[in-house]
């Protein structure tokens, strides 16, 4: 009975074992064919720039960016959010703590855009919201080239954060990979 035993250990091992390679290589692969990069271990944020409808930008404007967030670490973490209330099911929206940074040219140091040092969720309750391994989430979606901060060539990167207007709190932040900025707003 005992070898039994061992033996279905060992086959249930090795299977979970192999299932959690292969989810990790179909991820791996995925991630590779839609952002050109292969993930390191740990959390990974990347910027999905989507073609926006005419209502959600300025005139002038065609693409709308947001960061993703993954979780790629074996354990569920935690993330706060600002909970937006809603008429439609679930009756909640979660908008995530990010910020947007451009590369400085002269000194070469990221800088953030001041409205996103603001705090973010004002009078809005916050939650924290599980995020399990190989899920993710997304940022605000933001129309960046109608910002008149940013300029056309500006290297820009996303920065996600696990807690919510809590500056002397220890926090992670998920860089996302810089992009240069291919957008410019045409002034009518």
């Amino acid at each position: 009975m005992t070898r039994v035993l061992r033996t279905a250990i060992g086959v249930v091992v090795n299977a979970a074992v192999a299932l959690m390679l292969g989810i990790g290589l179909l991820v791996e692969i995925t991630h590779h064919a839609k952002y050109g990069h292969w993930i390191g271990y740990g959390w990974h944020g990347d910027v999905m720039s989507e073609l926006a409808e005419d209502r959600e930008v300025p005139p002038g404007v065609h693409y709308i960016q947001r960061a993703v967030i993954l979780n790629f670490t074996p354990l569920p973490r935690l993330v706060e959010a600002c909970i937006e209330p809603n008429d439609v099911r679930p009756h909640e929206i979660p908008v995530y703590p990010f910020r947007i940074e451009k590369l400085n040219n002269t000194d070469k140091q990221w800088v953030a855009w001041m409205p996103s040092r603001l705090p973010a969720c004002l009078n809005l309750p916050v939650k924290s919201k599980i995020i399990w391994p190989v899920n993710s989430y997304s940022s605000m979606r933001v129309p960046v080239a109608a910002i008149a901060w940013f300029r056309k060539g500006d290297w820009i990167r996303f920065v996600g954060m696990s807690k919510v207007d809590k500056p002397d709190q220890l926090k992670r932040e998920i860089i996302s990979v810089p992009f240069q900025l291919q957008e410019e707003r045409l002034k009518n």
